[in-house]
């Protein structure tokens, strides 16, 4: 065999030993965070009595990759974190989110990220933490603790850090991380009517949204006839008001009552109707936020 076709079949050979893994082959899986380690220096969170943090903490995968930005409107935001766990970290290890001031045209913050005191930590030990069970494999998510995000005007940024005693060392598996957003809203019904008779009429309380769970809406009317016939005798009826109220279901937007006049008028009135209480505060779903996604088939 000639030497150049030699030299060609082994040059042909090596590569394939390589192309196949014969090189060695990558012991990270898909969706791990290898050999977790706390850091030497800062995350750059501020920690302070209020809202602590540690700014040994990790970021997520070790990336400032894995970050989502949403826009705070002015009734603030609650936030879950929902984790795809598929093998454990050690015993203790959990994540929790963090949160700071962005602009559109920054990717990144380094700097000034809070940490929200109270914050349910997700646990990624697959263990059991007080009564609360942490399935790895399995989906956590964290319950709203009782503090929000203030109203920013702005775009916020988010993030996600690894926590424990026992973090060094540990390599767990996750198939997603994913924020859930709420705003804190309170209904406010629009109280309008849809037709008058002589003996009563018909009211309708709207809200914008459908409501998360039933409200009662109330509401003033008056009712007036005054005109140069009907107000002649002191004993007409000219005007009548009152209070009535109706209750929007959970998952509608309206509702609607007829209410009876005291005493009949003698020609249709005109009814002015006006809301006085509106729904309690709820907490309604803004957003999904994906800050990683590995392979939906592991979960």
């Amino acid at each position: 065999m000639p030497l150049t076709i030699g030299l060609i079949l082994v040059l042909l050979i090596s590569g394939m030993s390589l192309a196949t893994g014969g090189g060695g082959a990558s012991s990270v899986q898909l969706g791990q965070w290898n050999n977790m380690q706390p850091l030497i220096g800062s995350n750059g969170c501020v920690s302070t009595v209020v809202n602590p943090c540690n700014p040994n903490d990790p970021e997520f995968m070790n990336s400032t990759y894995f970050r989502g930005k949403f826009f705070a409107i002015n009734a603030g935001a609650y936030v879950r974190l929902e984790v795809g766990c598929v093998a454990p970290a050690a015993m203790g290890v959990g994540l929790y989110w963090q949160w700071a001031n962005s602009t559109e045209d920054i990717a990144t913050n380094t700097t000034n990220w809070q940490q929200l005191s109270g914050q349910n930590e997700v646990y990624i030990d697959g263990m059991m933490h007080g009564s609360i069970n942490f399935p790895c494999k399995g989906n956590d998510i964290t319950a709203f603790n009782g503090a929000q995000i203030s109203p920013q005007g702005n775009m916020i940024m988010f993030r996600v850090v690894a926590d424990g005693a026992n973090i060094t060392g540990s390599s767990p598996i996750f198939s997603f991380i994913r924020l859930q957003i709420d705003q804190s809203l309170t209904p406010v019904a629009i109280a309008t009517v849809l037709s008058i008779g002589t003996t009563s009429f018909t009211e309708r309380s709207i809200t914008v949204r459908n409501v998360l769970s039933s409200i009662t809406t109330r509401f003033q009317w008056i009712a007036n006839n005054r005109t140069s016939t009907s107000c002649a005798l002191p004993t007409d009826t000219c005007t009548q008001s009152g209070t009535s109220s109706c209750v929007i279901a959970i998952g509608t937007n309206n509702c609607s009552v007829v209410v009876t006049y005291p005493v009949a008028f003698g020609s249709t009135p005109n009814v002015i109707v006006s809301p006085y209480l509106i729904g309690v505060t709820q907490n309604a779903v803004e957003a999904i936020l994906p800050l990683y996604m590995a392979d939906p088939k592991l979960a």
